[in-house]
């Protein structure tokens, strides 16, 4: 049973109901011939979590971009919880029924609430090497920063490059604001 009282950090570091933990299977993989079997994850229903934020309170999302490609569709999103405001995103292919603006919405939020606690999935997945979740979020992330990098400085994409390659988790936020704060007009090909 959650409680929703305490403060916000106590109210998030719970223990995810067993009931509410969905599973999935990556899928199967070829390399050089070889079929490496899909892995299992873990993942948490869109709508489990806006019950918690919704039990919390103040909440709202922004949407900071929205970039529709030939072959992808990303939702880059801020989701703000009392105090805390956190980014998240998501990608999704087109052509393949997968992509609605509402589904990668909804990665996006579990992304972003992710990392506010353990109540939102933050959890998840830990003992899985790279969660389907970090790869959207890295694709994700480095079509933006290609999108971007001709207007940052020399030291700024040397930072982000650093992020990208070594993919250092804990600084994506920071580049996503970095990113989404130059307020460049992406360009929407349809």
């Amino acid at each position: 049973m959650i409680t929703y009282k305490g403060t916000l950090k106590q109210i998030l570091s719970q223990e995810i109901p067993k009931d509410w933990i969905k599973q999935g299977i990556t899928a199967e993989k070829k390399v050089g011939g070889v079929v490496i079997p899909g892995k299992p994850y873990y993942w948490l229903p869109v709508h489990r979590i806006k019950e918690v934020l919704n039990n919390i309170g103040d909440w709202e999302i922004e949407h900071t971009q929205v970039i529709t490609t030939q072959n992808t569709m990303t939702v880059l999103l801020k989701l703000k919880v009392l105090d805390k405001v956190v980014y998240g995103g998501a990608s999704k292919p087109i052509g393949t029924g997968e992509a609605t603006f509402q589904l990668v919405e909804a990665f996006a939020i579990k992304n972003a609430a992710a990392k506010l606690g353990r109540l939102l999935g933050s959890e998840l997945n830990n003992d899985i090497d790279e969660p389907e979740t970090v790869k959207s979020e890295l694709q994700m992330l480095s079509e933006l920063f290609e999108a971007k990098k001709q207007f940052l400085s020399a030291d700024k994409i040397k930072d982000a490059n650093r992020i990208i390659d070594s993919k250092d988790v804990s600084s994506y936020s920071k580049l996503f604001k970095l990113l989404n704060d130059l307020g460049v007009p992406e360009v929407k090909k349809f």
